[in-house]
């Protein structure tokens, strides 16, 4: 019986003694835990997007501007992800945000302009690649990118 509270007794003291480390080290991973990494969170949406898991990018990109309400980038990202799911209202809706912040967003310009074809609304693609014109007077990447696909849609409808 003796042995029996000597053994009790030694785990409670162990226990007690453990019970502050470890108690210190899991609060020093909770707030690891807890914090999110707009960037980092980014860079996750992005990669997620680029390979095609869209609804992990619209995941990651939705914590992004939770924690960054003014990051056109993310809400561009949020616009993409829901025109490739066939979410034409929310795409939408993230596009106007991201220009509501950024009136110059290449991507968002071109992305919009871009669901604008597939509304088929080619005269408000070609408003868009009329800012992207101005922006990018030598080109860029959004600006041919929205020529193409309006090139086609011309050629389709004809």
């Amino acid at each position: 019986m003796i042995r029996i509270l000597m053994t009790v007794c030694a785990l409670f003291a162990a226990g007690a003694l453990a019970t502050p480390q470890l108690a210190s080290a899991m609060s020093q991973d909770k707030p690891a835990m807890d914090k999110s990494d707009p960037a980092q969170d980014y860079a996750m949406a992005k990669k997620a997007s680029d390979a095609g898991e869209y609804d992990k990018a619209i995941m990651f990109a939705n914590k992004v501007v939770a924690a960054d309400p003014k990051n056109a980038d993310a809400y561009n990202l949020l616009g993409y992800a829901h025109r490739k799911t066939g979410q034409l209202t929310k795409a939408a809706v993230y596009y106007r945000r991201a220009l509501s912040i950024d009136p110059n967003h290449q991507g968002a310009l071109e992305y919009q302009g871009e669901l604008f074809i597939m509304q088929g609304s080619l005269g408000a693609a070609e408003e868009n690649l009329a800012k992207l014109m101005k922006l990018c007077p030598n080109g860029c990447e959004a600006r041919s990118e929205l020529e193409s696909a309006l090139a086609k849609a011309r050629a389709k409808s004809s």
